[in-house]
């Protein structure tokens, strides 16, 4: 009985440590968009009724011209849904855009066949909404993460437990030697 509350309480543990990286990882990752959502919505500028980017040199920069070098992709959409702008990286590529969600949104999606973690956040200048700015990054790495840390706890959680009946086992024979020796006496 003694090993099956431990097992039980060990993998809770495991579990319970297992969803919190992951939460922690993932809401990193999504911290890291809601920044440079923000932070580029502050860059916006309204022409004709179309926002763009007021200053495209901070487009130039490395983390937005080059796809391999932890790269943050940014696009802005109309309010109609239509892209006016992105990222020199996202080269002929385009974020997904969920016109259904009117408000902020974030997940998991694909762009080139690999893995992005990516938002889109309403911009509203001066009270009125002129579209959508959706920013990305690479979520691989922390999906690799998660897979390994996920791995190497299936794996462990079967070793711990032939550690613990041994363990309790051995402590258990130990325990009942008086007892033996007093029957065999």
């Amino acid at each position: 009985m003694f090993l099956l509350a431990t097992g039980a309480l060990v993998g809770i543990l495991l579990i319970s440590v297992f969803f919190l990286v992951k939460g922690k990882v993932l809401g990193d990752l999504d911290e890291l968009l809601k920044y440079e959502a923000l932070k580029h919505t502050a860059e916006l500028k309204v022409d004709d009724g179309t926002i763009m980017f007021a200053n495209k040199a901070e487009m130039l920069e490395r983390e937005h011209r080059e796809a391999d070098a932890n790269p943050v992709f940014v696009q802005l959409v109309d309010i109609h849904g239509k892209t006016v702008d992105k990222s020199p990286n996202l080269k002929e590529a385009i974020l997904t855009f969920d016109p259904a969600h009117k408000g902020n949104i974030q997940g998991q999606y694909t762009l080139n066949n690999r893995r992005i973690r990516q938002t889109q956040v309403v911009v509203t200048l001066e009270g009125k909404s002129y579209g959508y700015i959706v920013t990305a990054v690479s979520s691989e790495n922390a999906e690799q993460l998660i897979a390994s840390l996920r791995n190497h706890f299936f794996w462990s959680f079967p070793i711990i437990l032939l550690i613990l009946f041994l363990v309790t086992r051995f402590l258990a024979d130990r325990s009942i030697q008086p007892i033996k020796q007093i029957i065999s006496t």
